[in-house]
Order: C-alpha cells, then sequence, then structure tokens
C-alpha cells in the first residue's frame, strides 16, 4: 500500500485530530463542548464515514480530512486466528467486530496530521481541564507518547504475547514519527492478530525495541480504575462508558454539582 496520498505538510505547531464514524458521531459535540473549554488548539477532524450533516458541523469547528483505505487490508473475523477470536470475545463487548473497523483506521489518520506535535483525542475521551502539559513534557526524540495500562499476558498458543501494552485513547506524536507508518503498515500484516489497534501499537514498539515516553495515567484514566478528582481526561471505554455520556453527560456535571454543594 501507497502511503503518499495520507501524507501531509507540516504548517502548524500543535493541534489535534479525532475521528468518528456515523455509528458514533453523535459523540463529537459532546467532545467538542469539553474541549473547547480548556484547549484552543486547532482540530483536524477525521471521517471514518460520517454523515453529511456532521461532516458540515465539523467544518464549521476545525478541518475536516477523509481517511479512506481498503476493507481488505483490515482482516475482517471470519478470516482472523480463531483462538484469537474466541479469546477476545469474552473480553470485548458484541460491537466489537464493526468498531474494530474503525479503530485500525487511526494510524492513517495520523499520517494526515500537519502538525510539528499532534495530539490523537479518542471521541469518549472528557477533557476535565487543561492538558498543555502534555505538550510541554514531550520529548520529540520519542517518537510517541502514550499511557501505559496493565501488561497483558496471553498464552502463546493464544495469541501475541505482549511485554507492554499502551492505550491509544490519547496520543502525542512527532510530525512524520516511523512508528506511525510502521503502524499503518502493520494493519495490513498483523491485524489477523490482533482485535485492536492499540494492541497492535504496543506489540510493534516491543518487537522494534522502540523508546517512548510515558505520561502520567490522569491523562488517560478509566473509570475501572476509580474515582480520582485530579483526573484532566476521563476515558468512557466500552458501550456502558458510551451510555454513561449518553444517559449523563459525563463526569463534569457530577463535578459540578459537588462544586456548588461546597464538597470540592
Amino acid at each position: 500500500m501507497s502511503f503518499h496520498r495520507f501524507k501531509r505538510e507540516c504548517t502548524q505547531e500543535v493541534g489535534v485530530l479525532c475521528g468518528s464514524d456515523e455509528a458514533q458521531e453523535w459523540l463529537l459535540p459532546w467532545w467538542w463542548s469539553r474541549y473547547s473549554q480548556h484547549c484552543n488548539w486547532p482540530v483536524t477532524f477525521c471521517d471514518f464515514g460520517m454523515s453529511e450533516m456532521m461532516k458540515i458541523w465539523c467544518r464549521e469547528r476545525g478541518e475536516l480530512v477523509a481517511v479512506d483505505i481498503e476493507a481488505s487490508c483490515i482482516t475482517s473475523k471470519e478470516k482472523m486466528d480463531p483462538k484469537v477470536v474466541s479469546k477476545s470475545t469474552g473480553c470485548y463487548a458484541d460491537t466489537l467486530w464493526v468498531s474494530r473497523l474503525q479503530w485500525f483506521k487511526k494510524p492513517f489518520a495520523l499520517l494526515h496530521s500537519p502538525y510539528r506535535i499532534g495530539l490523537w483525542i479518542d471521541s469518549d475521551c472528557e477533557i476535565l481541564r487543561p492538558i498543555t502539559e502534555l505538550v510541554s513534557t514531550f520529548d520529540p526524540s520519542c517518537q510517541i507518547a502514550l499511557s501505559p495500562r496493565p501488561v497483558l499476558k496471553r498464552k502463546k498458543e493464544e495469541g501475541v504475547y505482549l511485554k507492554s501494552w499502551h492505550n491509544g485513547g490519547v496520543m502525542v506524536f512527532s510530525y512524520g514519527a516511523p512508528i506511525i507508518e510502521t503502524w499503518a503498515k502493520g494493519v495490513a500484516e498483523y491485524s489477523h492478530q490482533f482485535v485492536a489497534d492499540d494492541l497492535l501499537l504496543s506489540y510493534l514498539i516491543d518487537l522494534h525495541q522502540l523508546k517512548i515516553q510515558e505520561f502520567p495515567e490522569i491523562y488517560n484514566w478509566r473509570m475501572r480504575q476509580g474515582i480520582n478528582f485530579d483526573v484532566a481526561i476521563y476515558h468512557w471505554l466500552g458501550p456502558q462508558g458510551k451510555e454513561y455520556i449518553r444517559n449523563s453527560g459525563g463526569l463534569q456535571p457530577l463535578l459540578h454539582g459537588f462544586t456548588e454543594l461546597g464538597l470540592l
């Protein structure tokens, strides 16, 4: 696959990328409401198959780029290792096999970045305070910065063993970082072994013994880690997280209630 059509000239210093398809685009206005309260970097919205109305909405707030890749590049469930499919069925939600077709477009979206330092922030991430520290502390020599997760242990007969595991919901990366193109190439080469894009990225980091930067987990906090009022970004993973956003608006309304009661 040629990556030339994805690459763009570096024209801006710092900016944010966020992507969605039509099924998840309802999150974007919510995401933007949190983002715009605390950040003023330019935003590139990555179109993974949005509706026409949402494309207009995105263009009114930033730039919109289409991220189109051949469906054959992402190994379908039917062609994956049955042991990996069986293992994943018990660990992920029923929406996994539809969602992963969008997840694996992420490295191609990052290739579209026109920023010297880019930040990818998933649309189910709730920004609760300024996050300039993610940029000010980033070491471009590391190519990419991620939040660590507990090591995912798998027996060899159940799939690839990962020495480390990093979540890709929030990432900081350098323009032209080789790992991004390696990750994009890896979608075609290795997606039959992985159900999620960040598992593939973690594998490639291990494979190439890449030096990366790890930022504090408060910039990519999952609710299963517990309540933490010092968190900068809450990542509402899975269908349950999305349902909480839809019904309750995330964590910000709760924090405002505590503040009004004088509890914070």
